[in-house]
């Protein structure tokens, strides 16, 4: 419904005329819009096509692979340089544009001293004074009609570098490697991409003047220099070089450490509410109120005296922006008293006017310049190092031209991975060494070793999740994973399992029935549309088991790795899953099992016995007995109480 009203509202930009994008006179039908019916969702206008974000990722995509391969030829990748040539052009004009009208403000106030003069006497041609007139009232207009567009186009231009950087990093996410993921905290990824990424939005207007105040103050400069006498004009310069430089950098210095503090008195403050609001019932029943609530009161007093500080700090800069440009003045005027210089009339409204007009660049964007700028800065780095995250190996698939027979779905062959080390906070820590053996299509492949014998790395191996080093592995087709510890997120069951797929009930009703959650969405309030996660309604353990094997089956894959999913609930919850859905909807289907009990191990087609890295047996279960393999070391858990398969 939304998109398709969405698509029935093209951008006004397509279809209107230069000038109306000039003058931004399509917002006047959202506005008028809005006044008279508010404004839903469902009025957002389309996205332009050069904002579009597979547009912009791509474009992106491809700089930034140019810097992967300088990085791994011994160079180093740089994400600013892959932007610079993305959007280099465009920022370049509208710094020309910026120059333009700072140069349209300096003959601004020559066409005033001129008229000044005509005033006071110092010129008597009328005609010339209309004409300085007319070019002071084009100069003003110019002025007005270059503003509006060229801070809209710099934001523009910002947003599409942010939309570029997180979509590339979206793209990332989805291929980060397990040892990647683990290493990586989720909140600082959408931080990162939530919130850091705005300061490329509100950085590239305000950086341009970084170097445009420069170049204005010089301006300046030579304008005293040529016109007032040398003792005035080193007044002048002594007066920035002592009032404004020093104080601008000592002035940037501690709003930077302000910021700092108060942002982590605010996030201490927020985690301890937080913590009190997640244990709110053990605090009513214990009486904590008080305790808790003088706990905050502390933080929040220490976060205030940061709040009042950045508060005086900004009131100190807007006093300071309106009296610097008196105080220059008092410093010329005096040097020129001093100094028995004639006081020109037209040469002081010059002069007043020339740091009126620098006063905002030098007071107020330079400092603005320089710190949204070394954000914008931090940030590309911070996205530069998401994106230099190790990603899923993808060169475990080679098959170096072999290709693989049409009943076989995996083929191992001298295949040998090091997962990273325990250090690293991941939970599989064994190598794998030297694997040789196929997997068939439509065969149940169960494997069966101690803990950390190898058998999850095995599947994280044929998930491209771990490095190979050396060997091949050859496989084919769409694969669907069921991880050992069952996880969920925060939306309805129907969208728990779907997962992003789309809806088709004959074969959602399948699964549903394959996984036994008939009853358990029965007894939910609004049944498979029930919220639950972590904000929603709260689940059993075996029940986001079934949710989250439902998930795995429903995708329609050529092969289906399930990571010991019956491990951690009660015996009648197993035998019924694997029952109806293993060795029922998936009866056709090519399935690798690990497991650590036995009755499964007796329907399996090919069993893999793993040990240390190794596979010390493989074959039918019947076959391994018949070679002398104890069933105790194919199923070592002594917790299993055999059931009836």
């Amino acid at each position: 419904m939304m998109d398709s009203r969405r698509s029935s509202i093209p951008h006004p930009n397509n279809t209107n005329s230069r000038i109306s994008r000039f003058f931004l006179w399509w917002v006047a039908g959202l506005f008028r819009h809005g006044y008279h019916n508010g404004i839903e969702d469902l009025d957002i206008l389309d996205v332009l096509p050069e904002d579009s974000s597979i547009k912009l990722s791509t474009n992106l995509g491809k700089e930034w692979d140019k810097e992967l391969y300088k990085w791994r030829t011994g160079g180093k990748p740089r994400l600013w340089k892959a932007l610079a040539r993305c959007f280099g052009v465009s920022v370049t004009a509208m710094g020309l544009l910026l120059l333009l009208q700072e140069g349209l403000r300096f003959v601004q106030v020559f066409l005033i001293g001129e008229l000044i003069g005509y005033f006071i006497g110092q010129s008597a041609n009328s005609t010339v004074a209309y004409i300085y007139a007319a070019a002071l009232g084009v100069c003003y207009i110019c002025i007005t009609l270059l503003a509006h567009p060229t801070f809209h186009t710099n934001y523009v231009l910002g947003m599409r570098m942010r939309v570029s950087c997180t979509s590339l990093m979206y793209r990332k996410a989805l291929h980060l490697s397990s040892h990647s993921i683990q290493n990586t905290s989720p909140e600082n990824i959408i931080k990162l991409m939530a919130q850091d990424s705005q300061k490329l939005d509100q950085s590239l207007f305000a950086v341009h003047y970084v170097w445009l105040g420069p170049l204005s103050l010089s301006a300046v400069c030579v304008y005293l220099y040529y016109t007032l006498d040398s003792v005035t004009f080193l007044a002048g310069i002594l007066v920035i070089a002592v009032l404004v430089l020093p104080l601008q950098a000592v002035m940037t210095k501690v709003f930077s450490i302000l910021r700092l503090k108060t942002s982590l008195a605010t996030n201490t403050r927020v985690k301890i509410i937080n913590e009190i609001l997640r244990a709110v019932r053990s605090i009513k029943i214990y009486c904590w109120e008080s305790t808790f609530c003088r706990q905050v009161h502390r933080l929040r007093m220490h976060e205030m005296k940061k709040v009042r500080l950045m508060a005086f700090g900004r009131a100190f800069q807007l006093s300071y922006f309106f009296s610097y440009n008196k105080l220059v003045l008092l410093a010329l005027v005096t040097a020129l008293h001093i100094t028995d210089v004639n006081l020109d009339v037209k040469k002081i409204c010059i002069v007043l006017a020339l740091f009126d007009v620098i006063k905002v660049s030098i007071v107020l964007m330079i400092p603005l310049g320089i710190f949204y700028g070394s954000q914008a800065l931090n940030t590309i780095k911070k996205i530069q190092d998401f994106l230099l995250l190790e990603e899923k190996s993808h060169d475990v698939y080679s098959s170096c031209g072999i290709k693989l027979p049409d009943d076989v779905m995996v083929s191992f062959e001298n295949f040998s991975a090091f997962p990273p080390a325990s250090g690293d906070k991941i939970s599989y820590a064994a190598s794998l060494q030297t694997l040789n053996f196929t997997i068939n299509r439509g065969h149940l492949i169960v494997i069966v070793g101690p803990p950390g014998s190898g058998k999850t790395p095995l599947l994280m191996a044929m998930l491209g999740e771990i490095p190979r080093l050396r060997g091949f592995l050859r496989l084919k087709g769409k694969m669907s994973y069921a991880s050992q510890a069952p996880w969920i997120f925060t939306a309805s069951v129907r969208d728990n399992i779907l997962f992003g797929q789309d809806y088709e009930r004959v074969r959602y009703n399948k699964v549903v029935k394959a996984c036994d959650l008939n009853k358990d969405i029965e007894m939910l309030p609004h049944s498979d549309m029930t919220v639950i996660g972590e904000h929603g309604y709260e689940l059993l353990f075996g029940q986001k088991v079934k949710i989250s094997l439902a998930r795995t089956v429903y995708r329609q894959a050529d092969m289906y790795l399930l990571d010991d999913p019956f491990g951690c609930v009660d015996s009648f919850v197993g035998r019924t899953i694997f029952n109806k859905c293993i060795c029922g909807h998936l009866k056709d289907s090519t399935v690798v099992l690990v497991t650590q009990q036995l009755p499964y191990v007796k329907v399996a087609d090919q069993v893999l016995v793993m040990q240390d890295g190794n596979i010390t047996a493989q074959g039918a279960y019947e076959e391994l007995l018949a070679s002398g393999v104890n069933s105790r070391l194919c199923c070592p858990s002594t917790r299993w109480k055999e059931p009836r398969l």
